[in-house]
């Protein structure tokens, strides 16, 4: 099926946050039978950022920003916010419960993680003198490249799958996926 029932969006960042084994995470959401589309936000419209979104049932993205667009999605749609774990922020929550959206916490390979320069200078610095730092923000509270764990994307895609062919699909999804990990 190719309609949005079907629809996975994955977002790809150009600078920050970047996933350097994005084809490879593209492939294995199609394996699952998924329409996946690889989107670069920065390089679309704001009215085609919405359709984008709107259109998804699977949102796969880095937390960030570009998860502010979840408030166009479909009450059914299944988020996989993809950050470090011990990185884990929970900006977004507030905003998934009120969407009623199903929510999934990806992970990164930690052996891939590529931080900025900064990261060591301001890894001796405690955490209010990093948000203070506009330059490190970014780098020292999540990661400037990384690759996707696969295993653990695939683990949460089986799940959805499953969950597709239950009656109890919203329930049996909510359960697996609320604080995957």
């Amino acid at each position: 099926t190719t309609g949005s029932e079907h629809l996975a969006l994955l977002v790809q960042r150009r600078s920050s946050r970047l996933f350097k084994n994005v084809l490879r995470a593209k492939a294995l959401v199609e394996h699952f039978g998924w329409t996946c589309k690889v989107v670069e936000l920065e390089s679309l419209s704001f009215q085609a950022q919405i359709e984008a979104f709107a259109g998804a049932s699977l949102i796969i993205a880095a937390h960030g920003a570009a998860l502010a667009h979840v408030a166009w999605v479909a009450e059914d749609t299944t988020v996989i916010e993809v950050q470090p774990w011990h990185l884990r922020q929970t900006y977004f929550h507030a905003l998934f419960q009120q969407k009623r959206l199903t929510y999934c916490a990806g992970e990164v390979e930690p052996s891939s993680i590529e931080h900025g320069e900064c990261y060591q200078r301001t890894s001796l610095l405690n955490e209010s003198a990093c948000r203070r730092d506009v330059s490190c923000r970014t780098c020292r509270r999540s990661f400037i490249s990384a690759d996707l764990n696969l295993e653990h994307l695939s683990s949460i895609l089986q799940t959805l799958e499953s969950a597709r062919t239950s009656s109890h699909a919203h329930a049996q999804l909510h359960n697996a996926c609320r604080y995957s990990r």
